[in-house]
């Protein structure tokens, strides 16, 4: 145990059935968890790994690999030893099993066994995985110690049911009194001497360098120190973002049914704010939501070419940020790109009609998400504000490294996807009142002909 951090050995070495880890990113918190789950396999307990995306689940389930194969060279045992690895099961000499799931209740509903649910409080249902689980780790009458539980995450919604495993309410009225809890922040973890390589100068240089890559304070407080986001003011609530993500394989599928079509959009930034670069693939009325590219301190030039980039490589169409330091580039290319690229100034209705579009493009499910950590902490820094006034704003957490960047590009692109052919080239100075009620009704019927539905 001596490679452990000490905040790491009681999560390895605790007996409790139900386990609550909440810890903040990068703290090698999935090393202590894939080590838990190994050493229970090495003791012939079959362990299942859900996390918030299938490929998430598999790294943790390779992690735990990683430990079988260490440990059978430190302590070797025939029956423990590792026979085959495979991309989502790991089978030991004596015919005990660890597997990775997506998040998934049906999933869930399998085999007994220990359970580790990996970034919990991301679950598209929790209530419903947490309802399939308990079952399978239930005591029985040949097993009535019943099997573990694992729960670790780093917060995301306060008042969650994540939320209630990590910190409960203090009282014996606590549902989750008898979970054994565990709580480490990046600071905890660097007070403890993680990391390890590093002196102490260093270490204090390492969090503060976390700070200024990390797109705002408040995404700071949440992703590393253990601060859950109350919603308050949220355009899109934690729980909207949970239930619209995307396993990679259900884009694979809509893919492979419709070859569709691709549309982008960009928010431009050069020193302050970074470049984002947001992508959408429509299969059917879907759109499925792609990886975001983003660039901080990049010369234009070469912002440009990679905005063009995305357009060769088959965006229809392409909207532009052309506020400020964005109008440039936007006008250059429309130049190389006509019809294609559209730059749009940024005013409050068109803010308005394009994040109007956005939430109705979510709530009506037409809109999918990845697991993207950043994605989802730009969308979720949204906010809808009514001014003194009385004018509705939108706006979004503004922090040293970004004003939701991200959250803004896949705006910009659901609106070039959801923009009739016949307006693709049309002014961008259209009635307010107008605009957002054209969005609204087009997220409605997924954008097709209202004619007839009445």
């Amino acid at each position: 145990m001596s490679i452990l951090a000490p905040y790491q050995i009681p999560i390895v070495q605790c007996p409790a059935r139900f386990v609550a880890f909440e810890k903040g990113r990068r703290i090698g918190g999935s090393f202590a968890v894939g080590l838990r789950a190994a050493l229970r396999a090495r003791k012939g307990i079959p362990q299942h790994i859900f996390s918030a995306s299938a490929d998430q689940a598999a790294d943790l389930l390779a992690m735990a690999a990683t430990h079988l194969e260490v440990l059978d060279r430190l302590d070797p045992d025939p029956d423990s030893r590792v026979v085959d690895v495979l991309n989502t099961t790991v089978r030991l000499a004596n015919g005990v099993e660890l597997r990775s799931y997506a998040d998934n209740p049906r999933a869930a509903r399998g085999a007994a066994g220990d359970v580790t649910l990996d970034e919990f409080a991301f679950s598209r249902d929790a209530a419903a995985m947490w309802g399939a689980v308990k079952a399978v780790t239930d005591a029985t009458l040949k097993r009535p110690e019943g099997y573990r539980v694992t729960v670790v995450t780093t917060p995301w919604s306060e008042g969650s049911l994540a939320h209630r495993m990590c910190q409960g309410d203090g009282s014996d009225r606590d549902a989750y009194r008898r979970w054994a809890r565990f709580h480490t922040s990046l600071t905890d973890a660097v007070a403890q001497g993680f990391p390890r390589s590093m002196t102490p100068e260093e270490q204090a240089a390492y969090v503060e360098q976390l700070r200024d890559e990390t797109a705002d304070d408040e995404t700071f407080l949440r992703e590393y120190q253990l601060k859950w986001g109350s919603g308050e003011g949220q355009l899109l609530s934690f729980e909207l973002l949970n239930r619209c993500r995307y396993e990679p394989s259900e884009l694979a599928e809509a893919r492979a049914a419709d070859t569709g079509r691709t549309f982008a959009g960009v928010d431009i930034g050069r020193r302050r704010h970074r470049t984002a670069i947001a992508k959408v693939q429509r299969s059917g009325d879907m759109l499925f939501a792609l990886p975001v590219e983003t660039m901080k301190g990049t010369e234009f030039s070469v912002q440009e070419d990679a905005i063009g980039a995305a357009i060769v490589a088959g965006a229809q169409r392409c909207h532009i940020d052309a506020t400020g330091v964005g109008m440039a580039s936007a006008e250059a290319l429309e130049k190389r790109f006509p019809g294609k690229a559209r730059g749009f100034m940024f005013t409050a209705p068109l803010k308005a009609e394009i994040a109007t579009g956005l939430k109705l493009a979510l709530e009506t499910g037409r809109l999918r998400l990845p697991f993207d950590r950043e994605l989802l902490s730009d969308l979720a820094s949204l906010r809808r504000r009514l001014t003194g006034a009385g004018n509705v704003v939108y706006e979004a957490d503004e922090g040293p490294a970004g004003h939701a960047d991200r959250a803004w590009a896949l705006a910009l692109a659901v609106h070039a996807a959801s923009m009739p052919t016949s307006e693709a080239g049309a002014s961008c100075t259209r009635n307010p009142a107008r605009a957002e009620s054209a969005s609204m009704i087009g997220a409605l019927f997924g954008h097709r002909s209202p004619k007839g539905l009445f």
